[in-house]
């Protein structure tokens, strides 16, 4: 048997990769921008397909020429990229609520969840599938809300819980890829594909000025809501390096937004070695170290942030990426 922490770990896994894709599936079949016209769309923009898409991002468009599906993915009550507010439940922002929970999921580092957590989440999940099948029009007995209820008390085998855990980290497939010990403590450094992807699309913009948006995110910090406060009261100024430049802190884990120089961003070696200083700075520029629960972690892969825009005539429609192996993007088009 799966112990407890990991079979809570594959219920959610299970929602995010079963009931998300099938919630975004079901949002483009109901709307209204014939496929066909959207790939004509992104086909026409010969820098964006260039240097904007990964090799995943363009297959999935391909597929563009011949499903039959429609799409327009209504705006949230702010941005694409912000956290939604617990009274903003209209669908643009539970499509946010989606991309941000999944990509929370495929950057974790431990496949396990504590019974809170996992009931945190199922609540939240619940009230989306909740939403969107109101949107739908689904019925109850067929609706994603009912999918949800039923993975959270199914009965649940090891060989199913290892599936949907391992399914999950080929997401991000994350690898160790350097450890350094600061006054006892080791901090392992992760990357994940996305990076990889990254620095293969800015490889032809590789000049001093481009920078690519980028997270760095800590687990295993303890009180992250107040070392995330402190990061962003410190700021830009005070933390940013030559080559990496300190945007935003959010709260949860510690995910730490910044913009990297595409000249170190194409080279993995010194890739690390920018990180490195750029934690380090971090770490004693706040004290980290003093509130750490054990050995930190540090994830490094593309900001889930990341806008996109084409400008082409006067609306606003967003494709989403929502490939179940490969990391979520916004791509957001002016029509």
């Amino acid at each position: 048997m799966a112990t407890e922490d990991n079979e809570r770990c594959a219920r959610c896994c299970m929602v995010v990769l079963d009931v998300f894709n099938a919630m975004m599936q079901d949002l483009m079949q109901h709307q209204p921008i014939p496929a066909p016209v959207l790939y004509q769309m992104i086909m026409r923009d010969n820098y964006f397909r260039k240097h904007k898409l990964n090799s995943d991002e363009i297959h999935t468009i391909q597929t563009l020429q011949s499903e039959d599906f429609r799409i327009l993915i209504p705006r949230p009550t702010r941005n694409w990229g912000s956290k939604p507010l617990p009274q903003e439940v209209d669908i643009g922002d539970d499509v946010e609520r989606i991309r941000r929970k999944r990509n929370s999921f495929v950057h974790q580092i431990s496949a396990k969840k504590s019974e809170e957590g996992m009931n945190k989440f199922f609540i939240a999940s619940l009230e989306i599938g909740k939403r969107i099948d109101k949107y739908l029009n689904k019925t109850d007995q067929g609706g994603h809300e009912q999918t949800i209820k039923r993975f959270q008390s199914c009965s649940m085998e090891r060989r199913t819980a290892d599936k949907y855990i391992e399914d999950t980290k080929k997401i991000e497939s994350l690898e160790e890829t350097m450890m350094v010990q600061v006054d006892g403590i080791k901090m392992h450094f992760y990357e994940g594909k996305s990076i990889a992807n990254l620095a293969a699309m800015v490889k032809d913009c590789v000049d001093g000025e481009h920078m690519t948006p980028v997270q760095i995110i800590f687990h295993g910090v303890k009180d992250p809501d107040q070392q995330t406060e402190l990061l962003n009261r410190l700021g830009s100024q005070k933390l940013s390096t030559a080559d990496i430049k300190f945007i935003s802190a959010t709260q949860s884990c510690i995910a730490v937004s910044v913009l990297i120089r595409n000249t170190v961003l194409v080279n993995s070696r010194r890739l690390l070695t920018e990180v490195d200083n750029f934690v380090q700075k971090i770490v004693s520029s706040t004290g980290m170290m003093f509130f750490l629960e054990k050995d930190l972690n540090i994830v490094v892969v593309s900001s889930e942030g990341k806008l996109l825009k084409l400008e082409f005539i006067s609306n606003e429609i967003v494709l989403m990426i929502f490939n179940p192996f490969s990391h979520i993007d916004l791509l957001i088009f002016s029509l």
